[in-house]
């Protein structure tokens, strides 16, 4: 499931306007985290908002806007995906200030910094 998902992130309907709530709809799952098996649900958060910003909002759709690592004109394009992921993971935008990196100078890698306010 989670893979099908990834794919459909990545896909064109996408990035052409697909109900995102279908797309992050597997998320929903963070309520089954215990202090048992060693996650947080903050850690879990953390964790898919590194992921949707890299893989989906970064590698599926900023990435081909590209011609050089430009780590100003990636923070503005990612903008709008921040958001959309914030909403989606129901975190406040103002928690977390997130940077952008390109840490070998290519632009198929990009470092996403994620730090509390």
């Amino acid at each position: 499931m989670t893979v099908v998902a990834a794919k459909r992130l990545g896909s064109e309907e996408a990035r052409c306007g697909l109900d995102a709530k279908q797309c992050f709809s597997f998320l929903g799952e963070v309520n089954s985290i215990t202090p048992e098996n060693n996650l947080s649900k903050i850690n879990f958060s953390l964790l898919q908002l590194t992921r949707f910003l890299d893989d989906w909002a970064y590698q599926a759709n900023v990435r081909q806007q590209l011609t050089f690592p430009d780590e100003n004109l990636v923070k503005e394009l990612m903008k709008p995906f921040e958001q959309k992921i914030f909403e989606l993971l129901n975190i406040a935008p103002d928690e977390y200030n997130i940077t952008y990196k390109f840490p070998w100078n290519r632009l198929f890698e990009v470092e996403v910094c994620i730090s509390q306010n």
